[in-house]
């Protein structure tokens, strides 16, 4: 593992989730609803450039979307969440998934991870 890497992966496992959104974003301006731990297929799954799931709220990779604390599917994407406090958000406030993942550079709808 590079030690860039491994410095972020101990700096976050550190200092936990704290369900902050990674980027901030003004008040959404229509109702969002989403559907969670649906047992179909996702279509589409938000991942980074390279084709890994992230966390919408944290903008963390998801290594294997198994161990993911929960997903939401939202407006046909699957948004998987990698702590209690970011599904707590989303839960509050789909919205704000959809207004933080449009936030995060080049991340956006692609197939399902395969690992």
């Amino acid at each position: 593992m590079k030690p860039a890497v491994f410095v972020i992966l101990f700096a976050f496992l550190a200092l936990g989730c704290t369900g902050e959104p990674a980027a901030e974003g003004g008040e959404p301006q229509a109702a969002v609803t989403a559907s969670f731990n649906s047992t179909e297929e996702a279509a589409k799954v938000f991942v980074n450039a390279g084709g890994r799931a992230l966390c919408p709220i944290m903008n963390v990779v998801i290594a294997n979307v198994e161990d993911a604390v929960a997903h939401a599917d939202i407006e046909g994407v699957r948004y998987y969440f990698c702590c209690e406090a970011c599904l707590n958000q989303a839960k509050e406030n789909p919205a704000l998934v959809l207004q933080t993942a449009a936030d995060i550079e080049g991340a956006g709808p692609g197939p399902a991870p395969t690992s």
